[in-house]
């Protein structure tokens, strides 16, 4: 029993040497049908009602679909290769820890401060703003 669980895992740990395999070789629909075949797999073996859910499972299962969707977009199948990143994105964050924030996201917090504080210094108070335009009786107005 535990020699058959050691070869599932060293199977489910291949699997992305395997894809590059069959991409380098020119088989891309090998390497689709391979991890759609993981994918099913992993959707099967991963219990929904787990609580909480299982992170390992679900980020195994987010790196096949985002593979998957990037062999996708290869064979410009954009609609399919963006739902599966979507998919894949949601299961990543399921996987963190409530209230995680990851360095890139307060980075762009940060940016997005300055963007606003700069935007409000640079607006003009009110009156103060030079109307450009015509007026009722046609003259230009400044």
């Amino acid at each position: 029993m535990a020699e058959l669980e050691s070869e599932q895992q060293q199977q489910n740990q291949n699997w992305s040497e395997q894809v590059e395999d069959l991409v380098t070789a020119g088989d891309t629909d090998g390497a689709i049908s391979l991890l759609e075949a993981l994918v099913s797999k992993i959707d099967f073996e991963t219990n929904p009602n787990a609580f909480p859910p299982e992170a390992v499972d679900h980020l195994r299962l987010a790196s096949a679909l985002t593979e998957l969707a990037n062999l996708y977009a290869s064979k410009d199948f954009s609609l399919k290769s963006d739902q599966l990143l979507s998919r894949a994105s949601l299961l990543k964050q399921h996987a963190l820890p409530s209230g995680y924030t990851s360095p890139e996201t307060e980075d762009v917090k940060e940016d997005f401060q300055e963007i606003k504080v700069t935007k409000s210094s640079n607006d003009f108070p009110r009156g103060d703003a030079v109307a450009v335009g015509t007026s009722a009786d046609g003259e230009q107005r400044r």
